[in-house]
């Protein structure tokens, strides 16, 4: 039992890592999946002008479950 609640858990925690993120830069808004490994660099995968864009970009490629 604790074993299967284990391994719930770090599929939660994984699913949640992999979800990308919004970062404010000088002048834009980056939207970076982060390091899933210390040997890894964080992925930008796109850059918006505004928070309410990455907002609305994060919404529609990766939508909360």
């Amino acid at each position: 039992m604790a074993r299967a609640l284990a391994e719930s858990k770090q599929a939660e925690w994984l699913k949640f890592r992999e979800r990308p993120c919004a970062v404010l830069d000088a002048d834009q808004v980056l939207v970076v999946r982060q390091a899933q490994r210390p040997d890894e660099e964080p992925q930008q995968l796109a850059a918006f002008p505004t928070a309410d864009d990455a907002t609305a970009f994060l919404n529609t490629h990766y939508p909360m479950p």
